[in-house]
């Protein structure tokens, strides 16, 4: 999806003459050319601001294009034409649609309940045109060390629908986290914090195969490899000793356990992302310090992860155009580190600022 704005410029009798310029929130185009604009969306975790970032030039908007009237933009999606915030949100939890066109919330019809603490929707698969899931990650209990309540699900809806009637999927498991959607095979693999499982849903006749899969205690981010043989998912221990789990997708059976960095993947950090074998990630420890962003090769005999130039606090990941994008949630410092995949350096400019001191950044969408 791209947005454009066309300069044609006409010469009559030697004199310049603007005699017509549109403006579509992009670049500019001039005779015999064609530039386009790619904006990556950012998101604030702690205020309700959205920011712009080109890709193509490298900056950022100096204000928010829009407010979506939430405290936490923890994961984005763009679909079809609209794009979708989950915000998991202290005291306002919902799902929000926009349109990125014009930088207008479209519905913010899709609400949660509100919980004690950090609940509301984590992750969000789209099955088609009509058909998505949420996660609902419920609460947790702050004053005991995160231990997650009962409460939460797996969600359907219509994300093409503003006003969406929810159906939760019977018998989906308290505090769900992350999904990963395996298209070929039509199941969503669901990470559930609150019964150190892996759910798997049949997306044809939306219900849950049995049994559920066992893993470590508080399994979090999920992500697939590129053909969708295998899913991977963090189990977060704050203190140390996290793992990731690796899933068969055919046998639904762990084959392999790997020992990640001290709160990789954890609920509050964002999402993770894979390129090749190697999935990159960033988390938070018991301190709540952001630990990361490091990579892991799952493609090795004894696959070893690799810490990423800038350190971050519990942000998010993207791959796009051979560059790898990081968020940073830390209210002191709001920043967009980029680092090129090639060799692992930071593109020139990075870390760049994003919004003001306060807002802290996680959620990211190219659009």
């Amino acid at each position: 999806m791209q947005r454009k704005r066309i300069l044609t410029l006409f010469f009559t009798g030697g004199i310049l003459a603007l005699l017509l310029s549109f403006l579509f929130v992009g670049c500019t185009t001039v005779p015999g050319t064609q530039e386009t604009q790619t904006l990556l969306f950012l998101f604030s975790s702690y205020t309700d601001n959205v920011y712009t970032f080109d890709l193509q030039s490298n900056i950022c908007s100096s204000v928010a294009v829009f407010h979506y009237e939430s405290d936490a933009g923890d994961n984005a999606y763009f679909f079809e034409d609209k794009g979708y915030i989950a915000a998991a949100s202290l005291t306002d939890p919902k799902l929000l649609m926009f349109d990125p066109a014009d930088s207008t919330i479209i519905s913010s019809a899709f609400v949660f309940e509100t919980y004690e603490w950090k609940g509301g929707p984590s992750s969000v698969v789209f099955l088609g045109q009509e058909k998505a899931y949420v996660t609902d990650s419920g609460s947790y209990d702050y004053d005991i060390e995160l231990i997650p309540n009962n409460d939460g699900g797996v969600i359907i809806f219509d994300p093409s629908d503003t006003g969406s009637a929810w159906t939760k999927i019977v018998g989906s498991d308290a505090n769900c986290d992350g999904m990963a959607y395996i298209a070929g095979k039509n199941k969503v693999y669901v990470a559930n914090s609150g019964s150190d499982t892996v759910s798997v849903i049949d997306t044809e006749t939306d219900t849950e195969n049995a049994p559920e899969i066992a893993v470590d205690p508080n399994p979090t981010k999920i992500i697939a490899n590129s053909d969708g043989s295998k899913v991977y998912v963090f189990c977060t221990n704050y203190e140390g000793n996290s793992t990731l789990k690796e899933i068969d997708t055919t046998t639904d059976s762990v084959t392999d356990t790997l020992t990640v960095t001290r709160g990789a993947g954890s609920p509050m950090a964002g999402l993770p992302s894979i390129s090749g074998t190697k999935i990159y990630y960033s988390g938070l420890d018991s301190e709540w310090a952001g630990t990361g962003p490091f990579y892991i090769d799952i493609g090795e005999t004894v696959p070893s992860e690799t810490p990423i130039t800038t350190e971050v606090a519990g942000g998010s990941t993207l791959i796009y155009d051979d560059k790898l994008y990081m968020t940073n949630t830390s209210a002191a410092q709001s920043t967009l580190t980029i680092v090129d995949l090639a060799d692992y350096s930071e593109v020139s400019g990075s870390p760049f600022d994003v919004g003001a001191v306060g807002d802290g950044i996680k959620g990211m969408a190219v659009y």
